[in-house]
């Protein structure tokens, strides 16, 4: 999940490992992935880094359940009812040799 915020100039995102890096914004709409740093020591959002971590990861919790609804939720499809097997057509049948 990424937080968008133009007011820092740039975009914050958790990696793999949930640590909290910031992406900066090159014009609006777009951000320059090549330089992104992790907020830590000495990062100017090093203060509210964790305050913002803790809100991403509770907003991707949060929205799990609507992206995979537990299995209870999804309707299930209706199901067709059964019918015999079908006859094929022609059948072919062994032949025994005299």
């Amino acid at each position: 999940m990424t937080l968008l915020a133009p007011q820092i100039g740039g975009a914050l995102f958790l990696n793999y490992h949930g640590t909290l890096w910031h992406v900066p914004g090159l014009q609006p709409g777009h951000w320059d992935w090549r330089y992104p740093t992790p907020v830590d020591v000495g990062h100017p959002l090093f203060d509210a880094g964790d305050l913002i971590a803790d809100f991403l990861r509770e907003t991707h919790e949060g929205l799990l359940p609507l992206i995979h609804p537990p299995a209870a939720l999804v309707p299930s499809r209706p199901r067709r009812p059964r019918t015999r097997a079908k006859t094929p057509f022609f059948v072919f049948t062994e032949r025994r040799s005299p």
